[in-house]
């Protein structure tokens, strides 16, 4: 998820300056990501961290594959504010699980190590995203790549559907 994640931050922009996306209008779109975050976050914290947390998983994944492959469709401005909103769902869902799920599956004395393997992962997404994002798009092939972030994130989603994960005294 962390490879379709980081997809927002390099194959994004330079997909959307493809298809004609002006800097001012890019930067409003980015701006629209960052006060979904501030506005959403606390309400959905609350909610996603009363859902067993393999549907919590589950429904980021899926929000977040379909926000990105929204993106394979988009050509006005309208279609990539919608797509942004939905992926941003997705990203405000899973803030508040990764972690717990993580610290949940650690045995608390390497909780610490888990969490620190686990953002490792997320650095090592960093770097790689945006070698795989700009490789498919210099092939002119933006539709491939988000259709390949909505199959990525689909399958994940099904994964943590089928993960015995569950915060404590819930069922999963």
């Amino acid at each position: 998820m962390a490879l379709v994640f980081f997809q927002f931050h390099v194959a994004m922009p330079l997909d959307m300056k493809r298809q004609g996306v002006s800097t001012h209008e890019y930067g409003l779109l980015v701006a629209l990501n960052g006060l979904l975050v501030v506005l959403l976050s606390p309400f959905a914290t609350t909610l996603m961290l009363r859902l067993p947390r393999r549907s919590g998983l589950a429904v980021a994944a899926g929000l977040t594959g379909l926000g990105f492959g929204m993106f394979a469709f988009a050509g006005s401005i309208a279609v990539y504010a919608a797509s942004i909103t939905v992926l941003t769902l997705g990203e405000i869902a899973f803030a508040p699980l990764h972690p717990a799920v993580v610290a949940g599956l650690a045995p608390v004395r390497l909780r610490g190590t888990h969490q620190g393997a686990f953002q490792l992962s997320f650095s090592l997404a960093m770097c790689v995203a945006p070698i795989i994002g700009g490789a498919v798009l210099e092939q002119g092939r933006g539709t491939w790549l988000w259709a390949g972030c909505f199959g990525v994130a689909s399958l994940a989603a099904g994964l943590y559907w089928l993960m015995p994960l569950s915060p404590a005294g819930q069922s999963s």
